[in-house]
């Protein structure tokens, strides 16, 4: 606020006039225009350096190093009449035909991936010889090599082992064999086919006295039984169950 007054001199008033009102123009604009001191700037971080990733693989395209299947199949000889749908091992064996190399590598795929044994239910008189045909069958999406061992002499499958209602019960030594000599026979059985499997059952149970050697002992009773029919293919058993009624 500037305060009038009189002077002798008039200059000197303007004067001293000018002067406030210059200075007050000066402190208003101190006041309103004064910048702030500007604040340090920060340090600037530090740049990581990061690798760039391989490109990805295209869509389709095959690996570097493919992996091989655990349960690729060999490449074996099997003759014209040994491939094939419905075909019988029994009629094969008696042609002679289908013979396997007796030393060969045997292959060595899981046989129960690929194959199931089934047999339709069968039925017998007590005491007497049951002739069946068991069905291995290709459960698998590709034909299937199978190499199958046959005691010398016998059928095709075994057949001795007998229960009722989840009980065992012993058959008579008819239906056991003691395997002396061994042919190896390689079929070949396509996609959802079967290979018939000649099979021969006794129904007669087991004595349990020193007179149990003679053959034929004592007849199975009448009633229902499950049979375990089994088979060696590529070395490894595979079994499977039928439905016995003795009538």
């Amino acid at each position: 606020m500037v305060q009038w007054t009189k002077c002798q001199f008039s200059g000197l008033c303007c004067a001293v006039v000018l002067f406030g009102c210059s200075a007050g123009a000066a402190g208003s604009r101190a006041n309103h225009t004064s910048p702030s001191a500007p604040e340090p700037s920060a340090a600037p971080a530090p740049v990581i350096e990061v690798a760039p990733e391989p490109p990805a693989a295209a869509v389709g395209s095959p690996p570097s190093t493919p992996e091989p299947s655990v349960e690729a199949d060999p490449e074996v000889d099997v003759g014209g009449a040994c491939r094939g749908a419905d075909l019988q091992l029994g009629a094969l064996r008696d042609a002679g035909l289908c013979a396997a190399p007796p030393k060969a590598e045997r292959l060595s795929y899981d046989v129960t991936r690929r194959l199931q044994l089934v047999s339709q239910p069968l039925s017998v008189a007590p005491g007497a010889r049951l002739d069946f045909i068991a069905q291995l069958k290709n459960i698998s999406q590709r034909p299937v090599v199978v190499e199958i061992q046959v005691g010398s002499g016998f059928s095709s499958v075994s057949s001795h082992s007998l229960t009722q209602a989840g009980s065992p019960v012993l058959v008579g030594k008819c239906n056991v064999s003691y395997l002396t000599s061994s042919e190896w026979y390689r079929v070949e059985i396509p996609a959802g086919a079967s290979l018939g499997l000649d099979g021969r059952f006794f129904a007669n149970i087991a004595r349990v006295s020193a007179e149990d050697a003679p053959c034929p002992p004592p007849p199975l009773t009448r009633g229902s039984y499950e049979l375990k029919v089994s088979v060696t293919v590529n070395g490894q058993e595979l079994s499977g169950q039928a439905e016995l009624r003795v009538r």
